[in-house]
């Protein structure tokens, strides 16, 4: 969730901007492995409003989930040429 600092500032009232749910319906149940995967897909939707439930499906290459991670893509495998 976050809210307007300003307002509560002046009002001393929190005013929720925006708040976003996730669920992981994956097989694992170790959030340490999950969160990459569960922030990759919500981060196209932070601080809007889907109006809807949206659904992400994300596997262990896609680039989002080395973003969030912080670390770089492993290159793909060189194909090799044949004669």
């Amino acid at each position: 969730m976050a809210y307007d600092n300003k307002q509560k500032q002046s009002s001393g009232k929190d005013v929720q901007l925006w708040k976003t749910d996730i669920v992981s319906t994956g097989s694992s149940g170790d959030l340490r492995l999950v969160f990459p995967y569960m922030i990759a897909a919500a981060i196209p939707y932070f601080g809007g409003n889907t109006s809807t439930r949206v659904t992400v499906e994300l596997n262990e290459h896609d680039p989002k989930v080395f973003t969030v991670r912080g670390i770089e893509k492993p290159a793909e495998p060189a194909e090799e040429k044949t004669k």
